[in-house]
């Protein structure tokens, strides 16, 4: 076969880098290629490590191995050393119908904004390769082509199909993997994502549901963590704006996944005519997002005055409280659920 590709979806009603990161998004989309839904199931279980820590503190390709594996998918790993077995692993893998994950680092991707500028590590999925034209399909993020207007009307990722010659692919990946760096993927390795034997754990939104219900601990909120450690002589005075933007998106992104998930769940096991239960969750979830924003501004404006001009220790209990108040409504729908089976 000299030329394959696989239809990968857009979720253009998915999530971008401000809820996820630009690792999970492409792997993510990926386990959507064997289910579409898959992509809302790992978004899901991503939003809860980060939030919780459900699934364990482990290193990343650690954790998207675990919550793939409840979709009866892995990574596997691919050694490459040469500009030819990058081709014949690429091949083998898209002629198989796996898509392939490539870690780059923006320093070395010429499209993107950030080239030549910083080290940060950055995922694309490979999804066709035409041996004639000796060119790879991968799929990248569109704010990297389109102008920013268009790619504010959606929200997903935007994955947008590019075609780029072997010799440009190959030496875009070997230069990212030449630099040291930390974390659990390997350096000059790429990544097939795979089905494993086995059925699927997480066949619905409901078991999803009933998995966050079991392992949620309100003692192990990463935003606690993060009060309860705040020190505000860890900042540099030159950067502190683009470090909150960061912390924004770190404790507001998934928050987003998981009350969007949490409504899918709801309208699966009761029809979207229970408006009851999906009032009360979008009460909860208000009030998720304007106790997170209000301790948010606490934390940017003591570290504005170099001091702790505003107390966090009153965040603790609000922040335990919170937690506590979505388990018991988690716990109160799947026992309505049950006496109405």
């Amino acid at each position: 076969m000299s030329k394959k590709s696989l239809t990968l979806s857009n979720y253009l009603e998915g999530y971008s880098v401000v809820q996820m990161n630009c690792i999970d998004i492409p792997i993510a989309t990926a386990a959507g290629y064997y289910d579409y839904n898959n992509y809302f199931y790992y978004s899901f279980l991503y939003s809860i490590n980060r939030i919780w820590g459900v699934g364990g503190e482990k290193d990343l390709l650690q954790r998207a191995n675990d919550m793939l594996s409840k979709m009866s998918l892995r990574i596997e790993p691919h050694f490459i050393d040469s500009p030819s077995s990058l081709t014949a692993q690429i091949k083998r893998s898209i002629d198989s119908d796996n898509p392939i994950l490539l870690i780059t680092s923006y320093q070395h991707l010429f499209y993107a904004p950030d080239y030549k500028d910083y080290d940060i590590a950055h995922g694309m999925l490979v999804y066709a390769y035409d041996l004639h034209k000796q060119t790879y399909g991968v799929r990248e993020f569109a704010t990297f082509f389109v102008p920013t207007e268009v790619s504010k009307m959606f929200r997903g990722g935007l994955f947008c199909k590019l075609q780029l010659p072997d010799e440009i692919l190959y030496n875009m990946w070997k230069n990212s993997n030449d630099m040291p760096r930390k974390g659990s993927f390997q350096p000059y390795h790429i990544y097939s994502i795979k089905r494993t034997e086995g059925s699927s754990n997480l066949l619905n939104y409901k078991c999803l549901f009933e998995y966050l219900i079991d392992h949620l601990d309100v003692g192990n909120n990463k935003f606690l963590l993060f009060v309860q450690n705040h020190d505000v002589s860890n900042y540099q005075e030159n950067n502190v704006d683009q470090i909150f933007i960061g912390i924004r998106n770190q404790f507001f992104g998934p928050l987003i996944i998981l009350f969007e998930s949490l409504d899918k769940a709801i309208k699966e096991m009761f029809g979207d005519s229970d408006s009851e239960f999906t009032n009360e969750l979008k009460t909860i979830q208000e009030k998720y997002m304007k106790s997170r924003d209000r301790m948010t501004n606490i934390l940017y404006y003591n570290v504005l005055k170099n001091s702790q001009v505003r107390n966090v220790n009153d965040m603790i209990p609000e922040i335990k409280e919170l937690d506590v108040e979505l388990l018991s409504f988690l716990r109160k729908v799947i026992e309505y659920d049950r006496m109405s089976s």
